[in-house]
């Protein structure tokens, strides 16, 4: 992520007045990604977490973590995050070539490899339903 965490008091939930108020002219991408979430029938849950020290969602279908989403200051991070393996099938999906060249460079994480999605333009969210999509269809 480009932008340190901002919703970094445990005791205020983030709301969407709180959001709104955070990301700025943003908002209506985050907005966007909530209607994209509730027709792919995504559950996200907010929570404070303490090894990071910010609020988190954790978006879910059934049991299945999807992506992780993280505030910065005027923008907001989508993280999905894949099991190496996987990493062959992840770069043949039709993303912008700005996020698989981030892919690429990206560094694994134990057993598993990020991908992380700055949203700043409304085009992006076309890259995170594609791997909404191959995320939901893999074990």
């Amino acid at each position: 992520m480009t932008n340190k965490p901002v919703l970094t008091d445990p005791a205020t939930e983030p709301t969407p007045e709180l959001l709104a108020k955070v990301l700025g002219n943003h908002y209506p991408l985050f907005e966007e990604l909530n209607q994209l979430m509730a027709t792919r029938r995504l559950t996200g849950e907010w929570r404070f977490y303490n090894d990071g020290k910010s609020w988190l969602m954790k978006a879910t279908a059934r049991s299945k973590t999807v992506f992780w989403l993280s505030v910065g200051d005027n923008s907001f991070t989508v993280a999905f995050y894949f099991a190496l393996r996987m990493a062959p099938q992840v770069n043949t999906l039709p993303l912008s070539a700005a996020l698989l060249q981030s892919i690429q460079s990206a560094q694994p994480i134990g057993k598993l490899f990020p991908v992380a999605v700055d949203v700043l333009h409304p085009n992006q969210l076309t890259d995170i339903d594609l791997l909404i999509d191959f995320k939901m269809k893999t074990k």
